[in-house]
Order: C-alpha cells, then structure tokens, then sequence
C-alpha cells in the first residue's frame, strides 16, 4: 500500500516514536504532502526550529514520494487540465531539513553537494497564514447555517453545540447521494479555480464515477462538519489532515495517529481506508 502520512508522521519519525523501516517493511510506501511542508514551514520560529527541521529531514530521508498538491490532485481526477505548480517540494524539504536556524530559511541554505543555494518561497507561507484561518471561520460559518447560533458563541470564545436530536436529521441527510454528490463537485469548482477559463459542464457519468474515487473525503467532510457541530471546534489546522482523505484512491490508505481523524473515519464507516503498519492487532 502506499501511505497517505499526516504531519505527525515526520514528527513521530524524527524523535523515533515511529520506525519508518517497520512501516515500510510489509512493502509500504510513505507519501508525504505539500501541505505537510506547509504545516513544517510556516511560522518557523527559534522555538520550534529544531523539530520542524527534524520532520522535515524524515521527509528527505523516508518519503518515497511527494504528491500533488490538492487542488492538481483533485483536477487530475476530473480531468481537468490545471497546469502544475512550479514548487519543487522536496527541494522545499530539504531546504528546511538543511537549514541551520530560521535566519538560513529565509536568506537561503548553501547546498555545496549539489551546487545550489536553497530557499523556501515567501508566497507559500504567506498562502498558509491567510487558508489556515480562513478554514476554521468558514466551518463556523457552514456550521451555523445548520444550526443558529454557533456562530455567536464562537465569537464570544464560547462553544454550542447541537443536541443529538437537533444533529441526527443532518448526519442523515449528509449521507443522502444527492448532499454527496453536490460535495463531491465542490471539488472540481474547486480545482477550476486554476483554470484560465471556465470549464464545460460535467456529465452525470463523470459525477458518477469521480464521486466514487473521493467517497474518503466526502464523507470525512460530512462527518467532521457534524462533529464540529456537536463536541468540538473547528482548528485551523484541521484543515490539512482533511486533506489527506481527497487522496484516498486505489492502493493508497491514511496513515495517522490523530485521534480526531481516527474517530472521524470509523463514525464515517472508513475505517478500510486506515491503516497503521505499527498499529497492535
């Protein structure tokens, strides 16, 4: 299987909570994200240097592959013809990994191996700092267009939440295909956006079959909006480890310890597109 890895992953993998030679040994393969790099990088501070630089040399030494950010992940999907982004990650990465301190990042990191001078782009943290929040405000918002007043007592720092009759005619309506389907071409508007121009219409066929390839990620949509709803908030950075789930298609599997995401794909019967090579029977 290939392993769709969370942030935590490297973290876990550069202090040695985790043996990458055991989660590869049955003949896996770690994938790492973009937006992991982004999680690693942005707001980098003397605090936290040595262990961001630390997951980001997990990522250089154990990542066999870095995948498409998601919007050119989901539009290969539709396929829509998005042209690529001109990031390489791993040198991101690496630049990080190699870095002496937070000065080196943004100055630039002698590369003498290879004869370059590495550095990580302003606009790809500047990105992170205005989506992050952006993420949690706009699931207040969603959250309280089904249920009135979460908005308000968010932003008195206060928290309500739905009762479980208020919540159980959603979470059944969540799982209606028509809710499903309109979930699932969010994603291509979505991954229009980097398009030039609009795209043609999508046919019932295509609605069908993409649909199937990102049922992890609706349904982990649905599920979390749900629970944001009726036991926690929203966290800005609840937003890449939601990502991971858009991915999920063939042979590849989430590999994560966060016990919010955990919860959120056994509620959402997605516990198949798990899996934890260290996990216990």
């Amino acid at each position: 299987m290939d392993l769709i890895c969370d942030t935590n992953v490297w973290y876990d993998i550069a202090v040695g909570r985790r043996d990458p030679a055991a989660l590869k040994r049955p003949g896996h393969r770690l994938l790492a994200t973009p937006v992991s790099f982004i999680e690693i990088a942005s707001e980098l501070s003397d605090d936290t240097f040595a262990e961001r630089s630390g997951a980001a040399r997990a990522v250089v030494s154990y990542a066999d592959e870095i995948v498409l950010d998601t919007e050119r992940h989901l539009a290969a999907l539709w396929g829509l013809d998005v042209q690529p982004l001109t990031i390489d990650w791993m040198d991101a990465f690496k630049t990080v990994a190699m870095a002496s301190n937070c000065q080196e990042v943004r100055d630039g990191v002698p590369d003498h191996a290879e004869r370059v001078i590495r550095k990580v782009r302003p606009e790809i943290a500047a990105w992170a700092r205005t989506h992050w929040p952006s993420f949690a405000a706009d699931m207040e918002v969603l959250v309280d267009g089904f249920f009135p007043g979460y908005l308000v007592a968010r932003k008195r720092k206060r928290a309500k939440y739905a009762s479980k009759e208020r919540a159980t005619p959603f979470a059944d309506a969540a799982k209606l295909p028509e809710i499903e389907r309109y979930t699932a071409l969010g994603t291509r508007v979505r991954a229009a956006l980097n398009l030039d121009s609009p795209p043609g219409e999508t046919t019932d066929e295509e609605l069908v079959r993409v649909g199937g390839l990102l049922q992890p990620y609706v349904r982990a949509y649905a599920r979390y909006v749900l629970n944001c709803a009726t036991k926690y908030t929203p966290k800005a950075n609840d937003w890449g480890d939601l990502e991971c789930f858009a991915y999920l298609q063939g042979n590849r599997r989430l590999l994560t310890r966060d016990e919010r995401w955990l919860e959120v794909a056994a509620e959402a019967d997605l516990g198949a597109w798990i899996l934890d090579p260290e996990a216990k029977p």
